[in-house]
């Protein structure tokens, strides 16, 4: 098992949030997203402990973004403090890579993106666990911003 830095205090967990739009909080009336909700649930559900979040959820952001996040010394360092790390990344990386929306769907453009996107994710995993070794890292799944066209599920699960 990894050891752990000294907590903040005994009780208290930082959950360090990447990603897109959605994790800035965008479609939220009170702009704080699923992380305002996630957090409230966790301090619900463990009442012992206190959950906080640092989100550095940008608007319109690719994984490219987020490298450019890890190297600033600023967001590095509260890494260090993280007790989870949670990215959520990818919708726009798909879309932009298919020229700036899905229709039509160009299947090579999306192939070079897939690459491009899992290597960038690789870096992410890599620069994350060198600053910070025993925060676990969640990663969630691109989300699908036409649920009603069953056609770009498709492309959205691979």
């Amino acid at each position: 098992m990894y050891e752990k830095k000294a907590a903040k205090s005994d009780n208290e967990r930082l959950i360090m949030v990447f990603g897109d739009s959605l994790t800035y909080g965008y479609g939220d009336e009170k702009g704080s997203g699923y992380i305002d909700a996630l957090q409230t649930k966790l301090n619900q559900k463990h009442k012992d402990e206190v959950f906080r979040y640092k989100n550095e959820g940008i608007y319109g952001l690719e994984s490219s973004g987020i490298l450019k996040q890890l190297s600033d010394v600023r967001i590095s360092e509260r890494l260090d403090e993280a007790d989870y790390v949670l990215v959520f990344i990818g919708t726009n990386d798909l879309i932009n890579s298919n020229g700036g929306d899905v229709n039509p769907l160009r299947s090579e453009r999306i192939a070079a993106g897939k690459k491009v996107f899992n290597e960038n994710l690789d870096t992410i995993l890599e620069l994350v666990k060198a600053e910070n070794s025993y925060a676990p890292i969640l990663l969630l799944r691109l989300y699908n911003p036409y649920p009603d066209e069953q056609k770009y599920e498709r492309i959205f699960d691979q």
